[in-house]
């Protein structure tokens, strides 16, 4: 095994073990928990429970990319990114994200665990079929483009869901 090859591997572990982490926290929260108002960059009216299958559609636009990239699309330059874009989606951040939630918006938050399950195997079997080149920068970190869909995004709303789950236990 090359260190490239050790690197990439060193992140899916990452990506996996965050994943499984926020996942199982989810998963712990109480149906009342799940109902809580949320503040997030998304906008008005979103509940923790919304924000799983907004995951679920972030983890399944990253896995395009993946699937893009692998069969040899060229990449923009990172600070160049736009993954929406770059997989073919041509609304703005906030129509995707505002077409998610009203899709899912009255589904069982079940379904919506499901889904983010699914994404995240998709996501993970796309990053697994890249060549490290593709996935890990030269200073050992993955690319933006999987970090902010995948584990970055986690993190962001899990942090969102924190703080949520505080302020309502202080009211």
């Amino acid at each position: 095994m090359t260190a490239d090859d050790s690197a990439k591997q060193a992140i899916l572990g990452k990506f996996e073990h965050q994943y499984h982490e926020i996942e199982n926290k989810l998963l712990a929260l109480s149906p009342a928990q799940l109902d809580r108002p949320v503040w997030t960059d998304e906008g008005e009216g979103w509940r923790v429970r919304d924000l799983v299958s907004h995951l679920a559609r972030w983890n399944q636009i990253g896995a395009a990319a993946a699937r893009l990239i692998a069969n040899g699309k060229e990449p923009l330059p990172e600070d160049e990114m736009r993954l929406r874009a770059f997989v073919g989606i041509p609304d703005d951040v906030d129509t995707v994200n505002e077409k998610q939630f009203k899709a899912w918006r009255d589904r069982p938050v079940a379904e919506a665990f499901m889904e983010l399950n699914r994404a995240h195997g998709e996501f993970m079997d796309a990053l697994v079929a890249l060549p490290p080149s593709r996935f890990v920068r030269a200073d050992g970190q993955p690319f933006r483009y999987f970090w902010t869909p995948g584990a970055g995004h986690l993190q962001l709303h899990w942090e969102q869901i924190e703080a949520a789950l505080k302020e309502t236990s202080l009211s």
